[in-house]
């Protein structure tokens, strides 16, 4: 097996801002880890941009991508402005992602997207476990993002359909409704949650 230009890399956060600062640009809740976890970083179409591992060290985050083919470190950089921390980057060693580990993955049942084209794969397609649907930024996410797909409204279906009922004062099923039309309204009952300070609940 031939991989291409791999290019492993390792980047550490520190500050006491961390937590919130990776959490607001994964697709997975590092607030239910206590060691470490697999994410996704999206595109603002919704596609996989990054996948990553999050290992929660005493006085920092560890950030390893497999194979950076869209520069990881410029991507936090223009984030980390607006949030106490710092970013440190290192090039980990090509050797320990070679034919091995690639054989180890798949005996594991995964795929590392960081190794197929880029922002051609939507999350849920590939590893769903690295998606937490309960996050409250997973609603706006579904806003900006999935316009033209129902794949995370599908998984939201449980989670939203309760809430959203109870906001519109009727039963709803989400997947009877015009797709433009349950956007509207959950932007709707996102800003109200907003405003309400309950976002972090939902």
């Amino acid at each position: 097996m031939k991989i291409e230009t791999p290019n492993p890399i390792k980047i550490l956060i520190y500050g006491e801002e961390r937590i919130d600062f990776i959490q607001n640009i994964i697709t997975n809740d590092i607030l239910n880890e206590s060691k470490s976890l697999y994410s996704y970083i999206l595109t603002p179409q919704g596609k996989i941009l990054f996948e990553i591992k999050i290992i929660l060290m005493n006085d920092c985050l560890e950030i390893i991508c497999s194979n950076d083919q869209s520069d990881l470190l410029s991507y936090l950089e223009k984030y980390a402005k607006l949030s106490d921390i710092s970013l440190q980057k290192f090039q980990l060693d090509k050797a320990n992602f070679g034919e091995s580990y690639f054989l180890d993955s798949l005996k594991m049942g995964k795929i590392d997207t960081n190794f197929l084209p880029h922002s051609t794969l939507n999350p849920s397609e590939v590893h769903d476990e690295y998606i937490n649907y309960q996050k409250g930024c997973l609603l706006k996410m579904c806003l900006e993002y999935h316009k033209g797909s129902t794949v995370i409204l599908c998984k939201m279906t449980v989670l939203v359909e309760t809430k959203l009922s109870t906001f519109l004062h009727e039963e709803v099923s989400l997947a009877r409704l015009d797709l433009d039309w349950l956007l509207y309204h959950l932007h709707q009952f996102y800003m109200v949650c907003i405003k309400g300070s309950i976002i972090s609940k939902f």
